[in-house]
């Protein structure tokens, strides 16, 4: 497969002489400045730096990664009264981040750069508190920062990440959602699957970058990026984007992920905890067997792959979490095949079929940006490459 073959090849440009990565640290920290200098004068940024930050120096740094001296004249300007329909009001105090609140440092970016083209374009983890950026070149655009650091920001503040996760019910939006459906599978399990999950995440960030963009094109603050004017993406954050064409780019995204299922199952244990509860409850018709292959893949596999790959270092982390090595290579095959012809019938049935009592499906629900400071603990994900869809 084709993704195989670039995944391998970040792998030797990550790890060899084609690649480096830099802290934000000068210059790659100015370029983050002044990125965010333009950001937040956007109408969802100064909801953002308002809404959810507080207007608070200190938050812009912990939770955006701008410099001391930068947050603070940024966070005076943040005193519009115009709100967002995406954003629901919270407070500094109440973002929890998981390595935020043990390390209280302030988020960090690093530059990976390779001659290779990833099949991702960026990365934020929740674990490490790292926005990785990946890059061809050198230097970046401030038109290619602003819309990277659009996107990533609206990553990290996705409330709409877990809804299954306990906080989820702080936000009205998310409390015990009221569902129909013909699936077996909870669909908010179904939900949780990383491969659907960072898909859905997306495809909200996607929203906001764009928004975030379309204003400072507009005001000729910016150049006008590629992606701007790339005909599906700009299908996919229209009101015309609505249930077959979500499906369609799960599938389409799906096919990205797969590759790398195996690292996203092993970033992902609030989700493989709420599966091996739900299958049980399912009463599925598996043999022995298959319940066997269901624990290795959704335990043993990921559990080891941690044990084995994570240390911590954001770049080699990275370089591992698209590695395949001989001894390796079984279990991705493993879980590949799990995921796709025995989860995946059942995950897609549920989210097909699922409906809010006024008709509304549960796909078009999840599209819609909802951004806080509740239920963030694990929104992370990439930014993928996904250029092509049906547009009728």
């Amino acid at each position: 497969m084709f993704v195989f073959q670039i995944l391998f090849a970040v792998l030797i440009a990550m790890t060899g002489v084609h690649a480096h990565a830099t802290a934000t640290e000068m210059p790659v920290q100015q370029e983050v400045d002044r990125a965010f200098d333009l950001i937040l004068r956007t109408q969802v940024g100064q909801a953002i730096c308002r809404d959810i930050l507080g207007a608070d120096p200190r938050a812009l740094e912990l939770h955006l990664g701008i410099s001391r001296d930068k947050a603070s004249s940024l966070a005076a300007g943040c005193g519009g009264s115009e709100a967002s329909e995406w954003i629901y009001p919270t407070s500094p105090a109440d973002i929890r981040k998981l390595s935020v609140n043990v390390t209280n440092k302030p988020r960090r970016y690093k530059l990976v750069q390779s001659d290779q083209m990833f099949p991702i374009e960026s990365w934020t983890d929740s674990i490490s508190n790292v926005t990785t950026i990946l890059v061809q070149t050198k230097t970046v655009s401030l038109s290619r920062m602003v819309q990277i650091l659009a996107h990533e920001t609206a990553v990290y503040f996705d409330s709409k990440s877990h809804p299954l996760h306990a906080g989820a019910q702080d936000i009205p939006h998310l409390r015990d959602l009221d569902l129909r459906t013909d699936g077996l599978m909870d669909p908010l399990v179904a939900l949780s699957n990383p491969l659907q999950a960072h898909t859905l995440t997306y495809l909200r960030a996607l929203q906001v970058e764009f928004a975030i963009l379309n204003e400072l094109v507009n005001r000729e603050e910016i150049s006008r990026p590629a992606d701007l004017d790339d005909p599906y993406l700009r299908y996919l954050v229209s009101d015309r984007c609505l249930q077959a064409c979500i499906e369609e780019l799960i599938e389409n995204t799906r096919a990205i992920y797969m590759p790398i299922s195996l690292p996203l199952l092993a970033f992902s244990p609030h989700y493989r905890a709420v599966v091996l509860q739900e299958l049980p409850r399912m009463r599925i018709a598996w043999g022995i067997e298959k319940w066997y292959t269901a624990q290795q893949v959704l335990s043993e596999m990921p559990v080891q792959f941690m044990k084995n790959q994570f240390n911590g270092d954001v770049v080699a982390d990275l370089s591992r979490f698209f590695f395949k090595d001989a001894s390796q290579l079984a279990a991705y095959v493993t879980v590949g095949q799990f995921l796709n012809n025995e989860l995946w019938p059942l995950e897609k049935k549920s989210l097909e079929q699922s409906r809010f009592p006024l008709g509304l499906s549960l796909l078009e629900f999840m599209k819609r940006p909802l951004l806080s400071g509740y239920n963030i603990s694990l929104a992370s994900g990439p930014r993928v490459r996904v250029r092509t869809g049906n547009m009728e």
